[in-house]
């Protein structure tokens, strides 16, 4: 599946650009950089790496981003009208913490 893709989607649903799929790493030096900040491991293909890609290399599609889901979360936000993820998909984003 496409677990850990980036969909960015305007405010109304649209998204601002094609998909970055998971095996797109051309966030490599974005996942780096976010391994060392919060002091874990983070592989390209996981979803923050690309956001802050996509902030960096697209800054006009950035800025026309509202939400960024996941590509399964997509096609429920594009059924059903509703944009949610549960928290086990939410964690394969790369920054997904408990908070006490």
């Amino acid at each position: 599946g496409q677990q850990h893709g980036l969909v960015a989607v305007d405010g109304d649903g649209v998204p601002v650009r094609p998909c970055k799929l998971w095996c797109d790493t051309e966030s490599r030096a974005e996942a780096a950089e976010l391994s060392a900040a919060y002091g874990w491991a983070m592989a390209a293909g996981f979803t923050a790496s690309k956001a802050l890609w996509l902030k960096r290399n697209e800054a006009h599609n950035w800025e026309r981003t509202r939400t960024v889901l996941l590509p399964h979360n997509y096609v429920n936000l594009w059924l059903c009208g509703v944009a949610s993820a549960e928290a086990g998909d939410a964690s394969g984003v790369g920054v997904l913490a408990e908070v006490d």
